[in-house]
């Protein structure tokens, strides 16, 4: 958005499809908004995302969702919901001690890895899909160098056919801690391993953490300690008749979930 010749406001949009039963929303991902200093608290930023989403509801996107890191009061005033935003604490000493034959992930397991998250999401009443670019980029984005302090930690236990299970994961040692950003696992051999795989991972660090998983996914861990998260707060705003049917129908049971909606690895 322009004032004066300049941008006042700016904002990032990013495509993903929703699958709803054997529905598909298409849905528009917003980050990045931006209000540069001069022009803050003239209501730019409102009027930014005002416009895009009547432009997105125009171009017959079904759904709009962000991640707040400001608060959303701010978007609910333009027809975003909250959704369930948590993170959850393991202890290590909580998780199976036993060996679960881990190696690193290597590029031969990538199918084997899809193979996995797909089936484990199949069970779920609605998810965000990945298509062949989001996980070319998820592989880009898990295997590039992490920051100074922390160490790459991508691990799978293998079956013959393919993944049993697989974790995504950074070691934080002066937090003492493993940061998971996804995990996966197929029947329930590969469940049963999963917590060993964890602590295998976390090695001589005291804690697992991690964004609260979605359904089918967080059965499969100890209780540990849930949180609120106090950013990243994922929003939506049904835009179409379809979303606004999707909403009626998922809301309430969304809302009440013990588990959040989707892995860290889908924030934008």
């Amino acid at each position: 958005m322009l004032a004066d010749g300049r941008v006042a406001a700016s904002c990032k949009l990013y495509e993903r499809d929703l699958r709803w039963d054997g529905t598909t929303l298409r849905a528009t991902g917003v980050g990045g908004v931006f209000t540069s200093p001069p022009y803050r608290g003239r209501g730019y930023a409102s009027a930014l995302l005002a416009l895009v989403l009547d432009g997105e509801r125009a171009a017959g996107r079904d759904l709009a969702y962000l991640y707040s890191d400001i608060h959303p009061a701010f978007y609910q005033r333009l027809g975003f919901i909250g959704l369930p935003s948590r993170r959850l604490t393991l202890r290590v000493a909580s998780l199976d001690g036993s060996r679960p034959s881990a190696v690193a992930l290597a590029e031969r397991d990538w199918p084997g890895v899809r193979r996995t998250y797909a089936r484990l999401e199949s069970a779920r009443p609605w998810t965000f899909t990945r298509n062949a670019r989001v996980w070319r980029w998820l592989r880009k984005h898990w295997s590039a160098q992490p920051a100074r302090g922390e160490q790459r930690v991508n691990l799978v236990v293998r079956r013959k056919r393919g993944v049993a299970t697989y974790v995504i994961a950074l070691r934080v040692p002066r937090k003492d801690t493993l940061w998971v950003e996804e995990f996966g696992f197929a029947g329930d051999d590969g469940r049963a391993r999963l917590p060993a795989l964890l602590r295998a991972a976390a090695g001589d660090l005291a804690r697992v953490r991690m964004w609260m998983p979605p359904p089918g996914a967080r059965e499969a861990l100890p209780r540990g300690s849930p949180s609120v998260r106090k950013n990243a707060i994922f929003m939506v705003a049904p835009l179409s008749p379809a979303a606004r049917a999707w909403w009626r129908a998922k809301g309430s049971d969304i809302l009440a979930a013990p588990s959040d909606p989707f892995w860290v690895a889908d924030h934008v």
